[in-house]
Order: C-alpha cells, then sequence, then structure tokens
C-alpha cells in the first residue's frame, strides 16, 4: 500500500509538548497546535479496511517533504529541526492506532528520510515482507 498525504502543517513531535510539575507529579500536555488532528484525520481517511496481520513482517518507507520557498533547497536532505526519529515515533502510534497493521513490532525493516519540497507531503509505503 503507497500514498502520499499533503498536511497544511508538518506534524508535531512528542517533545514539542508540554510538561510542567503538579503536587510533585510530571504532568504532560498538548500545548496549543500539537494535537496533530489534521494528520489523524489524513490517515484515517486513507486507512485499510484491514489491518496487516500479526505475525506478518512489514518494510515501512517514509518520506517528509518540508515545504521551502528556496528552488534551490527542494530535493536536499533537511539537517535541522524536528528530529526524524520523533517524527517517525507519534507517525507509527497514530498508524497502528488507525488500523494499518496490528502492532509496531511487526515492521522489520524501516526506512525514513526528510527532504525540503515545493509543499509538505508525507509519502508512505507499507509492504510485506516476502518470505
Amino acid at each position: 500500500m503507497k500514498f502520499i498525504i499533503f498536511p497544511s502543517k508538518m506534524p508535531t513531535t512528542q517533545q514539542q509538548k508540554g510538561v510542567t510539575k503538579r503536587n510533585g507529579k510530571l504532568i504532560f500536555y498538548n500545548r496549543r497546535g500539537t494535537e496533530n488532528v489534521e494528520l489523524q484525520g489524513l490517515l484515517r481517511k486513507k486507512a485499510p479496511k484491514t489491518p496487516v496481520p500479526k505475525g506478518v513482517p512489514i518494510i515501512l518507507n517514509v518520506i517528509f517533504n518540508f515545504k521551502h520557498q528556496k528552488k534551490s533547497l527542494w530535493g536536499r536532505y533537511k539537517e535541522t529541526r524536528p528530529d526524524l526519529d520523533n517524527l517517525m515515533k507519534n507517525l507509527q502510534d497514530y498508524m497502528t492506532k488507525l488500523g494499518y497493521y496490528t502492532d509496531d513490532s511487526q515492521i522489520v525493516v524501516l526506512c525514513a528520510s526528510k527532504f525540503y519540497g515545493q509543499r509538505h507531503s508525507i509519502e508512505i509505503d507499507i509492504e510485506e515482507v516476502k518470505t
């Protein structure tokens, strides 16, 4: 299954969420704009009717394209924040909850990259491993 989504803004990471301490306990909360509601909605529209069954290994390939005005940067790697591994954590959690696959542990190959591009986009390719 291969598809591309076009969010109006790129997703926020867990590190961009808020933390406060009350009565000696740490409390995590969503700062305004960090719920990734749009991303979840776009993923929900593309969700498969049935998830890849448990026990079936998969390859997950994700390309993040960050909008940039300078055409000279298009296609170049984005070496600045947000961190790629943190972008992947939220995306994988949403994909698990929305039924793309049964469990994150099914992912045996993970390829992710982030580039500058003409517009924000996330390309996702999920392949079952043929054994």
